[in-house]
């Protein structure tokens, strides 16, 4: 249940955010995103440093995690990408602190159960995964030139 309502409170978050006109370009960004948390699940739950629990499994995670909050902040973050370095930081920074705050509610609730696995393991991975996506916006898209 915890999983579906992620997902509807990312949707609302996104249709109340989306630019329509940048959509186009980039729902590739949340395509990428959500492509790296596969990536990075089926790898964690196969090594059995975590395991996900929900409805409608596919390769070890959810759909309904990786099109919810993923999805949603790859292409939000691609829309609002900053052009100058410093706030490309704090950007990082708050939005690897968002996810993560997502990630502990899941643990808490018994949703994703860390066995050989811990928080700062994840924040590692969250903070290198947002910056490859960053990097996917300002390469791949175009986004956010410096000037």
């Amino acid at each position: 249940m915890r999983w579906i309502i992620f997902f509807a409170a990312s949707w609302i978050i996104f249709l109340y955010l989306i630019d329509w006109k940048k959509l186009k370009a980039n729902i590739w960004c949340g395509m990428w995103a959500a492509l790296l948390a596969l990536i990075v699940d089926m790898q964690a739950v196969d090594l059995g440093l975590y395991k996900i629990e929900g409805l409608l499994m596919f390769a070890n995670t959810t759909p309904f995690f990786l099109f919810g909050p993923v999805f949603v902040i790859g292409t939000l973050l691609a829309q609002f990408y900053p052009r100058k370095r410093f706030w490309r930081i704090i950007n990082i920074i708050v939005l690897t602190a968002i996810y993560s705050a997502i990630e502990i509610m899941l643990v808490i609730s018994g949703d994703v159960v860390y066995m050989n696995w811990h928080l700062y393991n994840s924040l590692t991975v969250n903070i290198l995964a947002l910056m490859v996506i960053g990097w996917f916006s300002v390469v791949v898209l175009n986004k956010g030139k410096e000037g």
